[in-house]
């Protein structure tokens, strides 16, 4: 994680007009050794319980394990998908980038990681008042990759932007205002029309 504080002697913090900056990027991932199912070879594919999870091993004798963990919102790799009216994920070919139906679409990969950006101005004693605001932008976004639950929270090109502004009176007061939306595709995300707005305000004594 990397932070950045800019006070007005930064061009852009004194075009704002504002009192400091703060910018931090944070990188996180996961990575887990072969838990990722083989996508590009499912022929000569055998399967037995282990611990809950799948352990498969394809034509060329290469052992993966595949835990019983779905990222996709719907659809399914396992058996019996038709009787349970479940969307199948064992028609399509891994190697081609618009196909959301082959065996492993739904799994989670080796690894995943993703990024999370803040920036936030601060306007201390605005217009001559006792009330400092705080403007804030957070985007989180997941780059590559899709973590396991519950270890990790990360689908590749999944994420979300929260905007807000929290205003404080005399250390005593504080009110905030936040809106956070969502980017994602409708196979790995369940929250893209679920907009949140949220208000508070609080009294400190």
């Amino acid at each position: 994680m990397s932070s950045a504080l800019f006070t007005r002697s930064n061009p852009i913090v004194s075009a704002l007009r504002s009192d400091l900056g703060i910018f931090l990027t944070e990188f996180q991932g996961v990575y887990i050794d072969d838990i990722e199912f083989e996508r590009g070879n499912t022929g000569g594919l055998t399967s037995a319980a282990v611990g809950g999870n799948s352990a498969r091993t394809n034509a060329g004798g290469d052992k993966g394990i595949t835990p019983l963990n779905n990222v996709c919102v719907g659809g399914s790799d396992l058996p019996l998908n038709g009787i349970l009216s479940i969307d199948d994920r064992t028609a399509g070919a891994a190697d081609d980038a618009n196909d959301d139906t082959y065996k492993g679409f739904c799994r989670p990969t080796d690894s995943s990681w993703g990024i999370v950006l803040m920036a936030q101005l601060q306007y201390n004693n605005v217009f001559g008042t006792p009330i400092g605001l705080k403007p804030t932008v957070i985007y989180s976004s997941g780059i590559d990759g899709y973590s396991p639950s519950p270890i990790g929270f990360w689908r590749e090109g999944q994420g979300s932007t929260a905007f807000s502004l929290n205003a404080d009176y005399l250390g005593r007061w504080n009110g905030a205002i936040s809106y956070r939306t969502y980017h994602g595709d409708v196979h790995r995300t369940k929250n893209l029309d679920r907009d949140v707005l949220s208000l508070s305000v609080s009294y400190a004594y």
